[in-house]
Parts: structure tokens; C-alpha cells; sequence
């Protein structure tokens, strides 16, 4: 066994792995590797139904804009005063700007999947998205 005292660099495991590692692109680790380190923890890489989550929510967000705007050219109004002043520059800088955002939040919440609230925030964001598709279903039929 090596003395702890002989060692010349300090102890890599005192510190956590930040959450910018150099090991993010093609990193291992997929979850923690000890039971107390399981929540509120980062990882390398994502499981397969985290990221369809995510992939899922952006797609719909950009169907939304799609929808948005083809209800607007029907003569409907946009209530949310943000989108509207993205909408006021132009339709293709709203579906940029709708992506750009949305994509930041779900990356956001991709890198942070090991704390608490992110399963909840994703069921929940995925579950209005879904509904708001349907609502612009609706809104497209009548």
C-alpha cells in the first residue's frame, strides 16, 4: 500500500467531477459509482430515454412554432408578449429563437439528470408540449 503522505499530486477524489469535465464528449461514466453519490450528481454520458425525452420536447417545441405562426397567418393572436417580440422580427428568427431557447433549457436539464427535480420537469414540460399540440390540432381543424 503507497503512503498517502508520499503522494506528489493531491487526491483526484476529494473534489467532484465538475460539471465541464474534459471527459464530456466521450467520457464513461454513466451513473454514480457509490449508492451516496447517486443524486445531485453529474455524468459522461445519457441514458437512451433521457435524450428521446429531450430530443421529443425540442421537436415539439419547434412544431409549436410551426403551428404558431400558421395560426397567426389565419388571423389568431400570440398571447405570450416574449414570443410575440421574436415574432415582430421576423417568422424565421421566432423558429431560431423558439429553438435556441428551448434547446438550452432541455441541455440544461439533460446535464443536471441525476438531481431530483429533473424527471419531474421533463415529464412535465413534455406532457405540455404534447397538449399544446394537440390544442394547435384543434385550433387547425375548425
Amino acid at each position: 500500500m503507497v503512503d498517502p503522505d508520499r503522494r506528489r499530486e493531491p487526491d483526484r477524489r476529494k473534489r467532484s467531477t465538475s460539471l465541464f469535465s474534459r471527459y464530456c464528449l466521450k467520457g464513461r461514466r454513466r451513473a454514480a459509482r457509490r449508492a451516496h453519490e447517486m443524486r445531485n450528481s453529474y455524468v459522461d454520458r445519457y441514458d437512451a430515454p433521457i435524450a428521446a425525452a429531450a430530443l421529443l420536447i425540442v421537436i415539439l417545441s419547434i412544431l409549436d412554432a410551426f403551428y404558431t405562426l400558421t395560426f397567426l397567418s389565419k388571423g389568431g393572436r400570440e398571447l405570450n408578449p416574449v414570443a410575440q417580440s421574436f415574432i415582430d422580427f421576423g417568422p424565421r428568427s421566432f423558429v431560431v429563437m423558439k429553438g435556441i431557447v428551448t434547446g438550452t433549457c432541455v441541455l440544461f436539464l439533460i446535464v443536471h439528470k441525476n438531481f431530483s427535480f429533473v424527471k419531474h420537469v421533463l415529464t412535465l414540460v413534455l406532457s405540455f408540449y404534447t397538449l399544446l399540440l394537440f390544442y394547435h390540432l384543434y385550433l387547425h381543424s375548425l
